[in-house]
């Protein structure tokens, strides 16, 4: 579950103003927080939720109480967690989207009277993770001054790797300076005559972004990192200092990998344009690692398929509804593996600013592998 927006919050509050979860309130719900919903809660709601996050504290009973009505709200109107990606296609790593069955179990509780129940159900705290291995290289991204009481401020900067020989990267991590406030973060590959690569993401549920153990990164000697940072400001001024660090391959040969951007990039799209409707052919047999997603208008619908030489088709990614302000990668839980002479098609409409319908600069970026 993702920080509420200011002016949403505002409005949130209002909310619980008027129709407060209170003490008095009759308990009807064998649901408690002790026992079911601090589980929910720490799957699919604490990476941003958590203290010192970037949105209030979801953490303990105390800090969820007086939201209890605005988280309601919030997922009853589908607006958190904010994961676009419809289910019952294709199968994405670290879904924040709650299950019917966690939605209904929240909604029992809320309107059940929020009952509390017993310390000894508390689930058991979680050792941290050890520290894992030291990265190879590491870029500093230029310290970035973000604005108080802004909700979307993205910055784009492009940095050298200063590598003196092309080197295999197996990894590309980003590491946030501030958690307060960085939503999002992507890293892609440039070196001079190749296409960029997207080869990073970061987001607070999805700090971990790695491609195929078969396939690697070739970051070319003299190569740049263009890194796209999106931000929520606090209520003062803020300054992040996030560093790319950047992991070698291991094997002496590893697969490339690349990027096939599907869609437009043209914001003069004609506004009356009903659908975006692109196409690229695959070459050669691949494994689809992830998908990231480009959008210059909210509300946009998005589909991503893929069809085989034999007529078969594959949805690799619905959007029934795109929302810029909360960019996310789509990796997949299992790679998806393409035969050669596979159309992948983006298809996209949505609602221009003056009311038509429209779907301008509407991208999906593809990180693959050749397997021929």
């Amino acid at each position: 579950m993702r920080a509420l927006p200011i002016a949403l919050a505002a409005t949130l509050m209002l909310l619980v103003t008027s129709s407060p979860a209170r003490s008095d309130d009759p308990v009807t719900s064998a649901v408690r927080f002790n026992r079911e919903i601090v589980r929910i809660f720490d799957r699919k709601c604490l990476a941003c939720h958590a203290p010192g996050g970037i949105a209030m504290s979801l953490a303990t009973y105390r800090d969820v109480r007086p939201w209890a009505r605005a988280i309601r709200e919030e997922i009853v109107e589908q607006r958190m967690p904010p994961w676009s990606a419809a289910r019952g296609y294709a199968r994405f790593k670290d879904d924040i989207a709650l299950t019917p069955r966690e939605l209904g179990t929240i909604l029992t509780w809320v309107d059940g009277g929020v009952p509390r129940g017993d310390e000894s159900d508390l689930p058991a705290s979680v050792p941290r993770p050890a520290p894992g291995a030291e990265p190879d290289h590491l870029v500093a991204v230029p310290a970035q001054q973000v604005p108080g009481n802004q909700e979307d401020v993205v910055r784009r900067v492009v940095v050298t790797t200063a590598l003196t020989a092309d080197q295999w990267i197996r990894q590309v991590q980003i590491r946030p300076g501030d958690r307060r406030i960085l939503r999002a973060a992507f890293v892609s590959v440039i070196a001079e005559g190749h296409e960029p690569v997207w080869a990073g993401a970061w987001t607070p549920w999805q700090t971990e972004v790695s491609p195929p153990s078969t396939g690697a990164f070739l970051v070319r000697r003299g190569s740049r990192l263009s890194i796209e940072l999106h931000y929520r400001g606090q209520d003062a001024p803020t300054v992040d200092n996030t560093v790319i660090a950047l992991f070698s391959a291991r094997e002496n040969q590893p697969r490339e990998l690349t990027s096939l951007t599907v869609g437009s990039d043209d914001a003069s799209r004609s506004k009356a344009a009903t659908l975006q409707k692109t196409q690229a052919a695959l070459t050669h047999e691949a494994l689809v690692w992830g998908i990231r997603t480009e959008l210059m208008v909210d509300g946009t619908s998005l589909e991503v398929t893929a069809r085989k030489p034999d007529g078969t088709i594959e949805v690799l990614l619905w959007i029934p509804q795109t929302r810029t302000e909360w960019p996310s990668p789509y990796i997949f839980q299992d790679p998806v593996r393409l035969p050669a002479g596979t159309v992948i098609t983006l298809e996209a409409s949505g609602r221009n600013e003056n009311g038509g319908r429209g779907a301008r600069g509407v991208r999906a970026i593809l990180t693959l592998h050749r397997l021929d």
